[in-house]
C-alpha cells in the first residue's frame, strides 16, 4: 500500500484513531447513568438508548475528537510523504517543495500562515460549537405546567436546578431502593416523562 491514497489514509487513521477512542471513552464514562436507566425502565430498546440518549450526550466528545483529528491530519507530513509517496499535494509537502530551491521562501511562508489561520479558525469554531449553550429558554410555557408540577419546580426555575431536582427524584424513587413497589415505578415513569418534556421544550 505504499505510494497510494490508501496508504495515506492508513497513516492518518493510525495517528488519529487512538485519540478518538480515548476522548470518546472519557466522554461516555461521564454520561449520567440515571438517564440511561430511566430510558431502560420506560421500555426503550438498546439501539434507541444509544440513538436518543448516549449519542446526543456525547456530542461534545464527537466535536472535540473531530477537531483534534483535523488538526493532526492537516499538519501531518509523515503519512502523505512516506506512505503516499508525495503523490497527493498536501500543504506540508507543498511547503517542502517550495523550499527545496531556496528561492520560494515567501510562498512557503504564505502557505504556513494559511495553515495556521485555518487551524485556529477550525479549533475556535469546534470549541464554540462543542461548549455552546444548548438551552436558551429559561421560562417555560403554559403547556409545560403539568410537567413542572410533577417535578415540583416553577416556570422560572433555571435548567441546571431542574436537572438537580430530577436526579434527586430519580435516586429517591429508584427501583433498587423500592423493590416490588409498583407505585414507585409509576412515579418514576411520570418523573422521567415530565423531565423529557421539559428538555424538549428547552431545545425548541
Amino acid at each position: 500500500m505504499l505510494n497510494t491514497h490508501i496508504g495515506t489514509l492508513v497513516g492518518y487513521m493510525t495517528l488519529t484513531l487512538p485519540l478518538v477512542i480515548i476522548l470518546q471513552t472519557v466522554t461516555m464514562a461521564n454520561i449520567d447513568k440515571n438517564l440511561i436507566e430511566a430510558a431502560y425502565n420506560l421500555g426503550c430498546k438498546p439501539y434507541l438508548i444509544i440513538q436518543r440518549v448516549i449519542i446526543p450526550l456525547s456530542k461534545t466528545g464527537f466535536i472535540i475528537a473531530a477537531v483534534f483529528c483535523f488538526i493532526l491530519s492537516f499538519g501531518d507530513f509523515v503519512a502523505p510523504f512516506y506512505l503516499g509517496g508525495s503523490q497527493e499535494p498536501t500543504l506540508p509537502i507543498l511547503i517542502l517543495d517550495t523550499t527545496k530551491s531556496g528561492q520560494q521562501w515567501p510562498r512557503a511562508a504564505v502557505v504556513a500562515i494559511v495553515m495556521m489561520v485555518t487551524l485556529f479558525a477550525i479549533a475556535f469554531i469546534g470549541i464554540m460549537t462543542a461548549y455552546s449553550k444548548s438551552y436558551k429558554k429559561t421560562i417555560f410555557s403554559e403547556k409545560d405546567k403539568y410537567a413542572l408540577e410533577v417535578l415540583g419546580v416553577k416556570r422560572e426555575t433555571k435548567w441546571p436546578d431542574i436537572q438537580k431536582k430530577f436526579k434527586t427524584l430519580v435516586k429517591k424513587y429508584h427501583p433498587d431502593k423500592n423493590r416490588g413497589s409498583k407505585k414507585y415505578e409509576d412515579i418514576l415513569k411520570k418523573i422521567t416523562l415530565a423531565y423529557s418534556q421539559l428538555k424538549v421544550s428547552m431545545r425548541k
